[in-house]
């Protein structure tokens, strides 16, 4: 008596079984037929893609699955129809508006689902779509490019003058005039290369910044002209 598999129900007979091969055989790869049949069906295939004038057309390969993808070799625009395996079908997006130009490009990856003669495109707009609801409210102006918006770093040089320097307490102070900077700027400053050793021996550094202004303080009263960088971070 033949048993049969546990997932399809293909009958199995045991080798003491005798039976006629079209009723066993014949139903078994039926059976099996069927569900490769199905599977494909679940799966998604590849299709090719092409257009002519304003025809989209998709010819799905190995299969007639409703989920495809396909490589564009051409790109959307407005007014484009499309075929799939010979049949004009109507494409939407998921939200079921139709698609706009730019859609998708040369070499998009792109994937569809077929029911019936509706085709919807998983794709989004391309940069033909962009406008003032994809821009987020903000004029095209906002999303400049970086390079011509951004301010730049400056650096400038700065004496600290032997004759000039007051005493305080201990400490000896001077304010120089620096150009653009203010008591909010970011600053990087340091002795410049041919002042480094006169900087550190007199243990100068800026304690103040105002308006146009630094304040620098020295632990020790230098002996020459001492020569700081100061770099306004953009």
């Amino acid at each position: 008596m033949p048993t049969t598999t546990t997932h399809f129900g293909l009958k199995k007979p045991t080798g003491d079984d005798l039976y006629n091969h079209l009723t066993i055989d014949n139903p078994n790869m039926d059976a099996i037929d069927t569900a490769m049949y199905n599977n494909q069906q679940a799966a998604i295939c590849t299709a090719t893609h092409s257009k002519v004038g304003t025809v989209q057309t998709l010819t799905r390969q190995g299969g007639k699955s409703a989920m495809f993808r396909f490589v564009a070799t051409a790109a959307f625009a407005a007014g484009d129809t499309f075929t799939v395996d010979g049949q004009a079908v109507t494409a939407t997006l998921p939200d079921g508006s139709g698609l706009s130009a730019g859609a998708f490009v040369i070499n998009s990856n792109v994937l569809a689902c077929l029911v019936g003669t509706q085709m919807t495109v998983y794709t989004v707009p391309g940069a033909g779509a962009v406008d003032a609801a994809t821009l987020d409210g903000h004029p095209a102006e906002y999303f400049a490019v970086a390079d011509e918006t951004a301010k730049k770093s400056t650096s400038q040089n700065v004496t600290l003058n032997t004759g000039l320097w007051t005493s305080s307490g201990e400490l000896y102070t001077q304010s120089v005039s620096v150009a653009g900077v203010t008591a909010a700027s970011n600053l990087v400053i340091g002795p410049a290369a041919g002042s480094w050793d006169a900087a550190i021996a007199a243990q100068v550094r800026c304690t103040a910044q105002g308006n146009a202004s630094l304040t620098f303080t020295a632990s020790e009263l230098p002996e020459a002209p001492v020569v700081m960088t100061v770099i306004i971070v953009g």
